[in-house]
């Protein structure tokens, strides 16, 4: 309780106003910003779907059969390292820069698995209608990118609000898009899957793109923006939507706000304009 209480004094002094919703509670709501502290309740968290959502995306919730201690060596590692604090912060940067509605973070400790690591340990999901979750497991970097994490999403929810994602090209420039909100923020933590693609790596990714670009499958993200398996490098669509929105950015510099609903199509037919893609383009009859 002592724990709870420090944390809460500490909260409002960074965010304003700060109530508990009722004894036990552990949501945090300020007028803007609500964060849900599900890792509190484990393992009893699907109580938290109806306001967080069910989905976890790619990621991993803390197995239920974890050992007591062991969760909640996860959970004080979270309090350690202040992640609501980090999160309270990060939403006020991101809004400042891009303005959009409320925001709700519900935290949850995650399995250190699938992209996890890749990610240091903190994992995102944009569920639409202002919810984001955070999937987290500590590493050596202590949470380290959850502020990166966290503007990304909000990039993903302001532009829900603002533009339709259908099909496979829309969610390519969606991630482009996001990662370029973020790494304007937090160029310090730009993570690797931003690095460009080699000529070689290009290669591969730019048909396997084209072959998608009007098409959706289920599998997608796992097939080609992450890439998990088959002869694509890994990362490759998020690597080619950095690749792709960058040109476009690099062409018509512009605030967030301004290329926040530039149409998918115009950023695509930009880039296949590009010397990078000349050697691929298809002679003319």
């Amino acid at each position: 309780m002592l724990r709870l209480l420090l944390a809460a004094v500490a909260m409002t002094a960074l965010t304003g106003t700060l109530s508990y919703r009722a004894p036990g509670d552990r949501t945090r709501e300020t007028p803007a910003l609500r964060i849900v502290r599900t890792y509190d309740a484990f393992p009893d968290v699907t109580r938290f779907d109806a306001e967080c959502g069910a989905a976890i995306g790619p990621h991993e919730l803390l197995k239920p059969d974890t050992p007591a201690d062991a969760a909640a060596r996860i959970a004080g590692s979270i309090d350690e390292a202040k992640v609501p604090a980090s999160i309270a912060a990060a939403f006020a940067r991101a809004s400042s820069a891009l303005p959009g509605g409320r925001l709700t973070v519900c935290i949850y400790a995650a399995e250190l698995s699938r992209g996890l690591p890749y990610m240091g340990g903190v994992g995102g999901l944009s569920l639409g209608g202002g919810r984001i979750k955070l999937f987290l497991h500590p590493t050596k970097e202590r949470f380290a990118r959850v502020p990166y994490t966290i503007a990304h999403e909000y990039h993903h929810e302001v532009h829900r609000m603002a533009m339709a994602v259908i099909d496979a090209a829309d969610v390519v420039v969606q991630e482009g898009k996001a990662d370029h909100f973020a790494v304007g923020l937090y160029p310090h933590l730009r993570p690797p899957h931003t690095t460009p693609l080699s000529d070689e790596e290009f290669a591969l990714v730019w048909p396997a793109f084209l072959s998608y670009e009007h098409d959706r499958p289920a599998d997608f993200s796992d097939r080609f923006m992450i890439a998990r398996a088959g002869t694509l490098p890994r990362w490759a669509g998020y690597r080619l939507a950095f690749e792709m929105v960058g040109h476009y950015l690099g062409a018509s510099p512009r605030k967030p706000a301004d290329w926040l609903t530039i149409p998918t199509k115009v950023i695509v037919d930009a880039f296949k304009k590009s010397p990078r893609v000349a050697p691929f383009a298809r002679p003319s009859r």
